[in-house]
């Protein structure tokens, strides 16, 4: 079951409107999340038409999907400027949760 819901997720994120609309919920937030007056945000590369801090999730899986490379289905990452609070919000880390 874990399995599909991660295919799910892959297919969901490449739909550019929801996955838009999803990247910006994501961030609302976390942005409330750490309660810190400036946060670093990351995405993956292919996202980054928002503001980031220069370092990227990793890329979606690829086809295969026993490899071991690391992955990002979609989401953000975001980090007080010290490093010390890290919200990581995104789909996998959600998915693991459930």
């Amino acid at each position: 079951m874990k399995e599909s819901a991660g295919k799910e997720l892959l297919r969901v994120s490449k739909d550019k409107k929801f996955n838009r609309n999803l990247l910006k919920a994501l961030i609302v937030q976390s942005l409330l999340r750490p309660g810190e007056p400036s946060v670093l945000l990351r995405c993956r590369k292919i996202d980054h038409k928002v503001t980031i801090d220069g370092v990227y999730l990793p890329p979606p899986k690829s086809g295969n999907v026993y490899s071991h490379e690391p992955f990002c289905s979609g989401g953000v990452v975001v980090a007080s400027e010290d490093g010390k609070i890290v919200y990581e919000n995104t789909l996998d880390a959600r998915l693991e949760t459930a």
